[in-house]
């Protein structure tokens, strides 16, 4: 099938469509828990109902462990490879999964996430190192698009989450996810996916000596291979800490939607579980379109971060209005329609990365804005549970992700005022 296809597009793309495939899986993985916390069952078996800062603490204790896992566990690529490393990251991941669903208390399902942190968190560097290493740097939006609108697997997955819990239970949710992480294994154990065009078997003759002359081999570093020498000049750029507010505040509005957005519907809003599987699946077709749309538009314009401007805005003012607007449908379609803003700088925003630091510390800089744009984010779901806790009202929940996501356009317009 691999010879067939090639012949009709660049193998390069086939590649970057197995990244897509594998981004469903750890999609589904990742945001489950925001349909686990609206069950009823789910909460009381776990001991959880009422409590919202623990619920909020199931994604958060997932995101903390993400965030090192980026950057301690980088090294695991450079010992590895790319491949190799992501198949253990996901392999791991399946396997928290597997585990969550047997757990029978909250500190059980606790540890699962913790276990997913460390998978995903291993595996998602592996990506970016691929992208680089396959496409040249005028393609690098659209392949980092392609892969990215992988997001839009829970678009499906979440009707689907929901008739689960109603008919088999919430276990299956996560029997599921974990079955489709060991599938996507598939393409990187028969290295259809390989860490350089050379080492490809399926790759046409021309297409790998087009990729030679267009992409040159690079040394993809992680954070720990060059010490402090490697770290200290990103520290110091300043383009650097404005990326990685930039995509703190896009990760915080984006886990922040993932795990409270169905449960404010369902318990603010007053959406049955029934109606809530499609409405909650929204934010996720949104998401691809932003991602689709903010990935080929950037190859077109010179100033990427005017994504950042924009689509930082836009998500906040779409979360504000959603939560002082008195109509229920109203206030649900704002706040699914915000990620169709948020997801418009992903794609540009790696592009930056990949074209802000040299190719010696691709690895590097990755794990650094990845690693600490996911620590901040992480306290974004606890946050937000604690407040809705503490003060009854999920629309000051939100209010939080409204902050961060200005900031985040106030950073993206500084980048784009130096020309990036």
């Amino acid at each position: 099938m691999p010879g067939i296809l090639i012949k009709r597009i660049p193998y390069r793309y086939l590649v970057v469509s197995f990244l897509f495939l594998i981004w469903i899986a750890v999609y589904l993985q990742r945001v489950n828990i925001g349909i686990l916390i609206v069950d009823e069952r789910f909460l009381s078996d776990l001991g959880l109902i009422g409590q919202s800062a623990q619920q909020g603490l199931l994604m958060t204790l997932f995101l903390i462990p993400y965030a090192f896992s980026n950057v301690i566990g980088a090294p695991i690529g450079d010992l590895l490879g790319p491949r190799k490393a992501m198949l253990l990251g996901l392999l791991i991941a399946a396997s928290a999964m597997f585990m969550g669903a047997l757990a029978a208390s909250f500190a059980v399902m606790l540890s699962s996430r913790v276990i997913l942190g460390i998978g995903q968190g291993i595996h998602y560097p592996t990506q970016s190192i691929i992208v680089n290493n396959w496409f040249p740097v005028e393609e690098r939006g659209k392949a980092n698009a392609v892969y990215g609108v992988g997001c839009i697997g829970p678009l499906l997955a979440v009707p689907l989450f929901t008739y689960l819990i109603s008919h088999c239970g919430w276990e299956y949710i996560l029997y599921l996810s974990g079955g489709l992480g060991l599938i996507v294994l598939i393409p990187l154990a028969n290295k259809m996916v390989t860490d350089y065009p050379h080492q490809n078997t399926f790759i046409t003759k021309n297409e790998q000596h087009y990729l030679q002359e267009s992409v040159p081999r690079s040394s993809n570093k992680s954070l720990l291979a060059g010490g402090m020498k490697d770290i200290k000049p990103i520290l110091k750029s300043t383009q650097f800490w404005l990326i990685t507010v930039a995509y703190s505040a896009y990760l915080s509005i984006w886990w922040g939607i993932a795990t409270w957005v169905p449960q404010y519907l369902n318990i603010a809003r007053g959406f049955s579980l029934e109606s809530l599987g499609w409405v909650a699946s929204i934010p996720y077709g949104a998401a691809a379109l932003g991602v689709a749309f903010g990935g080929v538009m950037s190859d077109k314009l010179s100033r990427r971060s005017v994504f950042g401007v924009v689509g930082l805005a836009g998500a906040s003012l779409c979360i504000l209005l959603s939560a002082v607007v008195p109509s229920n449908a109203l206030s649900a379609a704002l706040v699914v329609s915000a990620p169709v803003f948020n997801q418009m700088l992903y794609a540009p925003l790696w592009t930056i990365v990949q074209s802000t630091f040299p190719s010696h510390l691709m690895g590097t800089g990755t794990g650094l804005v990845n690693g600490i744009a996911n620590l901040v984010s992480a306290l974004a779901p606890v946050i937000i549970g604690l407040l809705i806790q503490l003060s009854g009202s999920y629309g000051i929940g939100l209010m939080y992700l409204t902050a961060f996501g200005l900031l985040g356009s106030l950073c993206s317009l500084l980048m784009m005022r130096q020309g990036v």
